[in-house]
């Protein structure tokens, strides 16, 4: 029996803290937010529509501390939606000061501010600014030499990491004063200048080891190590460890990843286009790819062929339009869970995370557990 197909095409999800209810985009200008109290998807409901944007949503975020949902769309605006009765959610207009299109966005660990990358070159960090009444955009102008495609911060809420289309990916201080407390960088060991780490938008760290654009770019739960994937099939991983920044690259045979996300410290998932969860783990001294987590084996996702000659016709038609297949009418359904791009991971919890794909579906998977 085929796993069913959540929405046609989503592009991007998020959870609330409590994993039980979950805002997607189903590739449109809308955001819609289910209650999903149950792993089945057919027990979940749709109870609300944030509904404001003019042009397709790029980002959603959801954060857990004040339990806020930022979103982002190619209409170059943000909004931040706060619940104010039950299913009811109430958007504020970020004005953003940017010429082109909103690609990204996340939120801080605690909740004080979000980044946004754009295809402007900028990256407006935004907080919320009392005396007006509004969220302020403050911009990082020199972000890079194109636009910018992922952006994560660190658990300290100090910094983030930046990965754009000149193949490059960065590290800004994103300091603010009277917003950040105080700004101690001391467990990095030197590794980041303390100065340089109190004067918002500088650049601290650079690195080009990818040959292709940033597909994602993430920071690990405890900071000192981040990873990023570019778009010619490398997976690159860095450490602040030691005093001193390093960073691995991981050449694949395979088709490139878009996104990555950190389990722990030692443990990374990465999806992309080739439409399965990969696992890389840290073994004392390097970083190795441990193989696809979904091998095909258990999958339940190719559906009983149709015999009819309607089915047979509408088939050759559908798999051109998916797969590019010419072949005719012949089925064909990979052998895995996706069924297309997986482009967005989030993770619950040290062994399960969620994936979401161009093929509508939202899909739950458990390191302990074989696919």
């Amino acid at each position: 029996m085929a796993e069913p197909a959540f929405q046609s095409s989503i592009s991007c999800h998020s959870w609330n803290k409590a994993h039980n209810e979950l805002a997607i985009s189903p590739n449109t200008r809308d955001v819609w937010i289910f209650s999903a109290k149950d792993s089945d998807i057919k027990k979940w409901k749709q109870i609300a529509s944030l509904e404001g944007h003019q042009m397709r949503v790029t980002g959603i975020d959801w954060n857990g501390t004040t339990n806020s949902i930022a979103t982002s769309s190619q209409d170059r605006n943000a909004y931040v939606w706060k619940a104010e009765k039950a299913n009811e959610w109430k958007p504020t207009l970020v004005v953003l000061r940017i010429g082109r299109a909103a690609t990204c966005i996340k939120w801080s660990p605690n909740g004080t501010k979000f980044a946004v990358g754009s295809g402007s070159k900028q990256i407006p960090i935004c907080h919320y600014e009392q005396s007006q009444d509004m969220w302020v955009a403050k911009m990082i102008k020199k972000a890079g030499k194109s636009s910018i495609l992922s952006v994560d911060w660190s658990p300290n809420n100090l910094f983030i990491i930046a990965g754009g289309s000149d193949f490059k990916c960065r590290v800004f201080s994103a300091y603010i004063k009277g917003v950040d407390t105080e700004c101690k960088v001391d467990n990095y060991g030197g590794a980041i200048d303390a100065k340089q780490a109190g004067s918002f938008g500088q650049a601290l760290c650079e690195f080009d080891t990818s040959k292709g654009w940033i597909e994602s770019c993430r920071f690990s739960p405890s900071g000192m190590r981040f990873a990023f994937t570019g778009h010619d099939s490398t997976v690159n991983f860095g450490s602040f460890d030691g005093g001193k920044t390093t960073v691995q690259t991981i050449k694949r045979r395979q088709l490139p990843l878009a996104c990555i996300s950190f389990i722990t410290d030692t443990v990374v998932i990465a999806a992309g286009y080739d439409c399965v969860p990969v696992l890389y783990e840290y073994n004392g001294s390097q970083w190795v790819e441990k193989g696809p987590i979904d091998t095909g084996a258990k999958s339940k996702a190719a559906p009983k062929k149709q015999k009819s000659a309607f089915g047979n016709a509408f088939s050759k038609f559908q798999n051109q339009a998916k797969f590019g297949d010419k072949g005719g009418a012949k089925n064909a359904t990979l052998p895995y869970r996706h069924q297309n791009m997986i482009n967005d991971i989030h993770v619950q919890s040290d062994k399960k995370f969620t994936t979401s794909s161009v093929d509508g579906r939202v899909l739950f998977w458990d390191l302990s557990q074989k696919y």
